[in-house]
């Protein structure tokens, strides 16, 4: 397990549904979520934790 601690001060990637998973939500959530999210961002940075599993093998 990695963890990259990070601050979101811009939204335009959630704005332009870079990620898949923004796909799975009905665009009325989507779009509430979103306005949350710039009023969160007009006070300043949001901050994140990306988490990733890391799997390796060898042969």
């Amino acid at each position: 397990m990695v963890e990259f601690p990070y601050e979101l001060t811009d939204a335009s990637a959630y704005r332009s549904k870079v990620f898949s998973s923004l796909q799975l939500i009905s665009e009325q959530d989507f779009q509430r979520g979103l306005k949350r999210m710039e009023e969160q961002l007009a006070k300043g940075p949001i901050s994140c934790m990306s988490r990733y599993s890391i799997v390796w093998g060898s042969k």
